[in-house]
């Protein structure tokens, strides 16, 4: 499959309305505020967040050097369930990364981007009424020491041996989104079979926390609606939030 092109599409993600700010406490949380009373779809970006905020309620170090952006969609306007958008927007981040970077990149389950198993990006999806907020968060600039001492991360310019026109690259990464709707926009179900592709630990034996649960299984396969088919001793089990221990 190609990327989308200029001809037939169905939106213009450049021509929405977008708010920039210095510094939020969250761009999600802000941009669920006033969903309702923007033109959809719309974009909320900061320099920095206050209150970062990443999936399962974990905290999103959002220091100055990255990219923290929003995306407002009013469902209905496009042809996905609100379950495809995750996997559309990490589609996208992948493949605005892939412009910068050669190898080692891949998806992580459900929605997280990695390089050499050192996270670089997040997506987490929030809804407000019939609104769909997602929020993306991407390490540019910083040190990857300063942003989370506890975690393995990754920033593109420590890859990349430079700095960084953030808000170039949040016009790239927009452009990119925009590409991403518009190519899926037919056949929206063929999202998961691309996104499968990319996950370095499908058909590969994991470890699954859901709380303070774990399961250990074979990562077979993605569900209609993307959850992770965790095949066990008692059987296949389908899995919709979690967090995979490698």
């Amino acid at each position: 499959m190609g990327r989308g092109t200029e001809k037939n599409k169905m939106t213009d993600l450049s021509k929405a309305k977008h708010l920039h700010f210095q510094s939020l406490d969250s761009t999600n949380s802000y941009a669920k505020f006033i969903a309702d009373q923007e033109a959809k779809p719309f974009i909320v970006t900061a320099d920095y967040q206050l209150q970062g905020r990443g999936r399962l309620g974990n905290n999103w170090h959002s220091i100055a050097g990255g990219i923290y952006y929003s995306l407002v969609i009013h469902l209905g306007h496009f042809p996905f369930k609100s379950v495809h958008y995750p996997f559309l927007i990490s589609l996208a981040v992948y493949h605005f990364l892939e412009n910068y970077i050669s190898s080692g990149l891949f998806l992580k389950w459900p929605n997280d981007v990695l390089i050499n198993k050192k996270k670089i990006a997040g997506i987490l999806q929030e809804q407000a009424g019939r609104n769909l907020v997602i929020g993306i968060g991407i390490n540019i600039n910083q040190d990857p020491s300063q942003i989370d001492a506890k975690k393995e991360t990754v920033s593109l310019a420590k890859l990349c041996n430079r700095s960084f026109d953030t808000h170039e690259l949040i016009a790239e990464l927009t452009h990119q989104i925009d590409n991403e709707i518009n190519q899926y926009n037919k056949n929206p179900d063929q999202l998961f079979s691309d996104v499968k592709q990319l996950y370095q630990s499908l058909n590969s034996i994991i470890t699954c926390r859901i709380g303070s649960v774990e399961k250990r299984g074979r990562f077979i396969d993605l569900g209609k609606n993307g959850e992770l088919l965790l095949e066990t001793a008692n059987g296949v089990e389908a899995i919709y939030a979690a967090e995979i221990i490698e």
